[in-house]
């Protein structure tokens, strides 16, 4: 983690651009070491912005982890990979669906009926 160096491209070019809001949701899909993601969070209030941060590699999530320190009271998830922090979405959004369902079903009192998600292929989002 020492050896992990990052200079952030474009830093104030990119700030510029997305004119940062307060209370913004902002994902850095490159998260490196965290530059433009510090950046960021400087300009977010730390209990409404959010900031989601996604690298593949373990060792930019670590040095980003720490250039992040001083952020500890703002709302930061760092994924390893965009297909996690999809999967993770994909099994809420699939929990709350079968609740409602469950619901529906009990209320206007259906007769119980099979309910089943299946997912062939998952998408590869790695840059090969």
């Amino acid at each position: 983690m020492d050896n992990y160096k990052h200079i952030p491209v474009l830093l104030e070019e990119c700030i510029t651009g997305l004119n940062i809001k307060e209370d913004g949701i902002y994902v850095d899909g490159t998260l490196g070491g965290a530059g433009h993601s510090k950046e960021i969070l400087k300009r977010l209030d730390s209990s409404k912005g959010f900031l989601v941060g996604i690298d593949r590699d373990e060792e930019a999530l670590k040095a980003a982890k720490q250039n992040l320190k001083e952020f500890e009271n703002v709302n930061i998830l760092l994924y390893n990979e965009l297909l996690n922090m999809f999967s993770r979405i994909i099994d809420n959004l699939l929990v709350q669906i079968f609740i409602f369902v469950k619901l529906i079903i009990k209320t206007i009192k259906i007769k119980p009926f099979g309910l089943c998600f299946i997912f062939i292929n998952t998408t590869d989002f790695k840059g090969r």
